[in-house]
């Protein structure tokens, strides 16, 4: 039907099959997916010696400097903090 498509790999028809018996759904789990968002306790450190040497600085800063998410430093700053 569409000769200048590549064809799909069995695998990708296995593992949809397998997701599905295994959860009910096609969809991956959210925690499966993408980097964890949760801090490990030296990044916790890093971010909170940073902010008490500079109450101004930013998590896109942060991030910038140190390579943790600004969604995960979220978790540690107070609300209307960015």
């Amino acid at each position: 039907m569409y000769p200048n498509r590549r064809e799909p790999d069995l695998k990708i028809f296995k593992n949809l099959y397998d997701r599905l018996g295994e959860t009910g759904s096609f969809c991956p789990e959210r925690d499966s997916t993408g980097r964890p968002k949760t801090l490990n306790p030296d990044e916790e450190e890093e971010i909170l010696v940073r902010v008490a040497e500079n109450p101004e600085l930013s998590t896109r800063r942060i991030a910038m400097e140190t390579g943790i998410y600004r969604v995960s430093q979220k978790t540690l700053m107070p609300n209307g903090t960015s």
